[in-house]
């Protein structure tokens, strides 16, 4: 039996198919693998190529952030003005409101304040419920001056009731926002 093995190994066809069978197995094992470790590491290194950024478009980046930080600081200095600091803001509003209400000739019969929560950190929310009676002209001027003062009233809800000729009551819902 191992003669007629020996036999048969010997013959060139068989010595042919051993030898493509070796070149298969290693095209498979070992230069297929190659060749996508090589496509995979060429392709991460254009990726990585891709991410690179010359020093002077880096130094430039650099100083249009720093121009863009300077503006927003410079911005949110005059936003921190438009947002007193919280010094007793229940006692501070109504009577900042009810000189308001007199540049304009309304006469405030009621105002309370309530603190809201809020989910801002630096800022704390009040409610503003108002009672007044004056001329249905100065009523909307006031409005439009609460709407856009800079002090930075949000005007939630106005009803306007008991109208006896120009004289009309209303009922005014605000929030405020106070820096703590």
């Amino acid at each position: 039996m191992n003669s007629n093995l020996k036999e048969e190994l010997q013959k060139p066809i068989v010595k042919y198919g051993i030898a493509g069978a070796a070149v298969l197995l290693a095209l498979q094992h070992v230069i297929v693998p190659w060749f996508e470790w090589r496509n995979d590491t060429v392709d991460e290194l254009h990726v990585k190529s891709g991410m690179l950024v010359s020093p002077n478009e880096l130094e430039g980046a650099i100083e249009e952030l720093t121009v863009k930080s300077d503006e927003l600081k410079s911005e949110l200095a005059a936003l921190k003005k438009r947002f007193p600091k919280d010094d007793n803001s229940n006692v501070k509003l109504p009577t900042e409101i009810r000189a308001l209400f007199k540049q304009f000739d309304v006469a405030v019969n009621r105002v309370s304040i309530t603190e809201l929560e809020t989910q801002l950190d630096r800022l704390n929310l009040y409610g503003i419920s108002i009672e007044a009676n004056g001329s249905a002209d100065r009523l909307f001027s006031l409005v439009s001056k609460l709407e856009n003062d800079a002090s930075f009233f949000i005007v939630d809800r106005v009803t306007l009731y008991g109208r006896k000729g120009q004289k009309m009551k209303v009922r005014m819902e605000l929030q405020k926002y106070v820096q703590r």
